[in-house]
């Protein structure tokens, strides 16, 4: 394994981990805000989980054009294995979104409870 592969993997593993606590945290906020009557937490919190859906897929879509240009001029070819990081960096930022995703799914759930117990 040469130097850049092991600190790319290095830098994926780390980001990896943080988004993780990141997901867990705001999974924490979702169950402590909607067993309140306040919505606006959550609302903001959704507001904040839309944003991170779409860097993800930000990233993720900028991984897979790197990818496709490195297939496509070799010249690009900086080291071996350089699209299979990227192509793997794609697919975690792909399933980071899918995961952000679902908890924005989970804190519109909670605010259209929260709003139809008050309504």
């Amino acid at each position: 394994m040469t130097q850049i592969v092991f600190i790319s993997l290095t830098v994926a593993a780390v980001v990896s981990c943080l988004m993780a606590l990141r997901i867990y945290g705001d999974w924490i906020s979702i169950t402590s805000f909607g067993s309140g009557y306040d919505t606006e937490p959550l609302a903001k919190l959704r507001e904040s989980l839309v944003c991170w859906v779409a860097r993800h897929l930000f990233c993720a879509a900028g991984a897979t054009i790197l990818c496709v240009m490195i297939k496509w001029f070799p010249s690009l070819h900086a080291f071996p294995g350089a699209d299979v990081i990227l192509a793997g960096y794609g697919m975690l930022s792909l399933l980071f979104a899918s995961l952000d995703h679902m908890l924005s799914q989970q804190v519109q759930f909670c605010l259209s409870r929260l709003n139809s117990d008050r309504g």
